[in-house]
């Protein structure tokens, strides 16, 4: 098996230009490839629906320079039957039919009403290939009835007038191919002055436009936009940068745009951020004030539970007066009734000292003056003693 550097090494012993057709669905690449090989190769159809789905490549000797043109056929920007990666992904493979570098990439634009399918069309090449790319391009003006001279003469929309300044600032070449009759053949066709012209003009080329450049230029793009996800830390702008990011990897938007868009969704985050932010304190002040009414619960709680335990000492404590007061008015009662005691005691004694007088007086006899008090009067004196102290002691407390 032959390696792909000797495969390289033969390749450019044969002079030969390797030619990459570009271009919105609709808008004639495949014939522009034909009219370049000098033969129907490509399918081509006159209506918005891709016929190619995946790069082609037909190689055919220009009659004129002596070149081998190796033209590849791509499919449409903005295929409607293919996704942006899909496209992508079918685009890439120019690197397995043209190693060596590609010489020329033909924009072909058809000409007339200039819409914004076409501006996408330029944006998603500008970004898939890198704004380099128009180092390397020949724009062709499809079914076109001027010259060259009179559509740069022409005075057009701000969105094409834009590409028409760079494509003069980077040196693209500029051509028109005029309004073709499909059913003449093309063989004919390729013989016109404009399509030997462009032939003449891709065959004097000796810049190359290397899968490396290609290669260099998905990654800067890769990682600039993981750079900008990575700075990206909320959820919804994050998600937004996402769909940003795939975008521009899908050449849908210019990386300038994106970059726009990127600043945007930065300040997006960054007042998101502050939000989440402003909401965390919130939170945190919501969760000490919440701690703080706990506590003030719980100290409100333990204040009930102690005038609870105040309340019930109280009542202890009044049952308890009320308990000594009734053994209090108990004393008194006593006292009183020793008092009434102690007074009929008294008149006994007062009553048997005059019967003792009396009984004296009328024996002849002294009174004896240790009369004797009778046992239960000391009982009664003592137990009038013992009151006194204790209503005196009640009395203290």
């Amino acid at each position: 098996p032959v390696s792909l550097s000797t495969m390289v090494e033969l390749l450019k012993a044969v002079p030969h230009k390797n030619i990459l057709v570009l271009g919105k669905t609709g808008s004639g690449k495949s014939y522009v490839g034909n009219l370049l090989l000098g033969r129907s190769a490509f399918s081509f159809s006159d209506d918005f629906e891709s016929v190619t789905h995946s790069c082609q490549l037909e190689i055919a000797s220009d009659p004129q320079t002596g070149v081998e043109l190796r033209v590849i056929d791509t499919c449409g920007f903005l295929d409607t039957s293919l996704s942006p990666a899909q496209v992508k992904a079918s685009i890439s493979t120019f690197a397995t039919l043209a190693p060596t570098g590609i010489h020329a990439m033909v924009v072909v634009i058809k000409k007339g009403r200039f819409t914004q399918d076409q501006i996408n069309a330029l944006i998603a090449i500008a970004t898939f290939f890198g704004e380099d790319v128009w180092k390397h391009s020949v724009v062709v003006f499809n079914q076109c009835r001027m010259t060259r001279e009179e559509v740069m003469a022409l005075t057009y929309p701000e969105s094409l007038a834009g590409y028409l300044r760079q494509w003069s600032a980077a040196g693209a070449a500029i051509f028109t191919v005029p309004w073709l009759n499909y059913e003449v053949g093309v063989e004919q066709h390729a013989a016109h002055g404009d399509v030997r012209a462009i032939k003449a003009h891709i065959a004097q080329r000796t810049t190359v436009y290397s899968y490396r450049q290609f290669e260099e230029e998905r990654e800067r793009l890769q990682a600039r936009a993981q750079t900008a996800l990575e700075a990206i830390t909320t959820r919804g702008p994050k998600q937004r940068m996402r769909d940003a990011n795939q975008q521009l990897l899908d050449g849908v938007v210019l990386e300038d745009v994106w970059e726009e868009e990127a600043n945007r969704i930065k300040l997006e985050d960054e007042e998101a951020r502050e939000l989440e932010g402003r909401l965390r304190q919130t939170e945190a002040q919501a969760g000490e004030a919440r701690q703080q009414r706990q506590q003030a619960e719980s100290a409100a709680r333990q204040a009930a539970q102690q005038a609870q335990e105040d309340r019930e000492r109280c009542r202890h404590a009044e049952a308890e007066a009320r308990e000594q007061q009734q053994r209090a008015r108990n004393a008194t009662d006593l006292a009183r009734q020793a008092e009434q005691r102690m007074a009929e005691v008294e008149g006994e004694m007062a009553q048997a000292r005059a019967r003792h007088s009396a009984a004296v007086d009328g024996g002849g006899e002294e009174p004896d003056p240790q009369i004797r008090i009778p046992g239960p009067v000391w009982i009664g004196v003592a137990v009038v003693l013992v009151c006194l102290a204790l209503r005196r002691w009640l009395d203290a407390r």
